[in-house]
């Protein structure tokens, strides 16, 4: 399941021909809301063409958004490394493909990358999409989270004792958002440099594709991104991440970054050191205005402690 509203539940469904087949095929899957009923079932590739999907957004007058990667023919979709991204826009009243734009990594994506974005393609880092963003100026902004597929080597050591431990691990890298013009043309770029970190994958999943492993990250909440929040005009917007800060010679520090829109237009960042002792777990919600909530759980004393971050916007 992907998204919802009154009207619709969407979803995706990946399907192989065989269940020794390494090749899956993204259908895209839409429920009335009401009935439950199944509306659409369809794969989201035309004839010669090779695609993942990665999310759904539902948008006004029974239109849905499909997002995804796209490949060669012959690339596995959602495991080999993709020429780029694309952006599909269905009719749910009849089910067929409206518009269709496909931005590649060399062309479009590229010029528009600093030298750090660019090093994380060349280093076969996955890019998946954790919000999508309409704002009130026609712009849309879509917020990306980089990741990669490596071995675990612990795992691979018990592995090759005899035990039982998955192999596969996650590394998440950097973060971007890419704004689009009321047309979907590509338009700017805003690159976030992160300190990498590691999911560890449960058994099993290192026969599973990169695009796949990216949809269990976020469902599970693996990724850094935490949420988006948008005001009720659609003037504004803040997007939440946290990151672990590495001075040299220090050890890693955990803040939480904020990317906001304010009312003239202009891309804004600002970040907060929340250091805290040791056996707490820390989670991020939205808050009021420019704040954002910050509840922290020690779990040795069994106390939840909540407050309010205010960023400088």
């Amino acid at each position: 399941m992907s998204d919802i509203n009154d009207k619709y539940i969407t979803g995706l469904t990946m399907r192989r021909k065989g269940i020794t087949s390494l090749k899956f095929e993204y259908f895209l899957t839409v429920f009335d809301f009401e009935t439950g009923k199944k509306l659409i079932d369809v794969s989201a590739e035309k004839q010669k063409e090779n695609l993942s999907i990665s999310a759904t957004n539902l948008l006004d007058n029974d239109q849905l958004l499909v997002l995804g990667e796209y490949y060669d023919a012959e690339d596995k979709a959602g495991v080999s490394k993709s020429n780029g991204i694309y952006f599909k826009k269905f009719d749910i009243k009849t089910d067929k493909a409206t518009n269709e734009i496909k931005l590649s990594w060399k062309v479009d994506i590229k010029k528009m990358f600093n030298q750090n974005g660019m090093k994380r393609i060349e280093e076969n880092y996955s890019n998946f999409p954790m919000s999508l963003i309409r704002s009130a100026n026609g712009h849309t902004y879509l917020i990306y989270e980089q990741y990669r597929r490596a071995v675990d080597g612990v795992g691979l050591a018990i592995s090759a004792l005899g035990g039982s431990a998955s192999i596969a691990k996650l590394k998440i890298g950097d973060l971007w958002m890419l704004e689009l013009d009321e047309n979907y043309k590509p338009l700017n770029v805003n690159y976030y440099i992160k300190e990498s970190s590691n999911v560890i994958l449960p058994e099993g999943a290192n026969f599973f594709g990169t695009g796949f492993l990216g949809m269990y990250a976020k469902n599970t909440g693996e990724f850094d991104y935490q949420f988006t929040q948008q005001s009720a005009d659609k003037r504004t917007f803040n997007v939440a991440y946290v990151n672990y800060d590495r001075e040299e010679g220090e050890k890693s520090k955990p803040i939480v970054a904020g990317i906001f829109m304010s009312d003239d237009g202009k891309i804004n960042y600002d970040k907060v050191d929340i250091t805290v002792p040791k056996k707490t777990y820390q989670y991020l919600y939205p808050g009021p205005g420019n704040s954002i909530m910050l509840a922290q759980y020690n779990y040795k004393e069994e106390v939840i402690n909540l407050k309010l971050i205010k960023m400088n916007y």
